[in-house]
């Protein structure tokens, strides 16, 4: 699905209703078409000036005329079980040179009904409570 199925304005943390209900009933809609559903995001930059610097502004950087990879994020969020899913994130900081995880939140779900009125219940293990 596109991103705009899940998310506002097809990017950010910012939910559609059906991102939230995908997301609440652990990651699970759908059928898992493909065997990794990645989504890759990459900050980069570059910059130039009319006259070089007399020594280079950083480790790894030249006087003038400067690339850089700031960030470069792999998202991943999918199915496991019929009731389990997961989202991650993983980063890698081309400032830091450095991989680290973002965000994980493994989610067990399931539809119940209580007292007559339908529910989801499950766990939700995470690295970041604000996942």
């Amino acid at each position: 699905m596109p991103c705009s199925q899940c998310h506002v304005l097809a990017f950010g943390p910012a939910l559609t209703a059906y991102g939230r209900q995908f997301k609440l009933n652990g990651y699970t809609f759908g059928k898992v078409e493909s065997w990794m559903p990645l989504a890759v995001m990459i900050q980069g930059g570059y910059s130039s000036s009319e006259s070089a610097q007399p020594v280079a502004p950083a480790a790894h950087f030249n006087t003038n005329d400067n690339g850089s990879v700031d960030q470069v994020s792999v998202f991943l969020a999918s199915r496991i079980t019929e009731h389990s899913g997961i989202f991650s994130q993983g980063t890698y900081s081309g400032e830091d040179r450095h991989f680290g995880w973002d965000n994980t939140d493994w989610r067990y779900a399931r539809p119940v009904t209580l007292f007559g009125t339908d529910a989801v219940v499950g766990v939700s293990v995470n690295n970041n409570p604000t996942v």
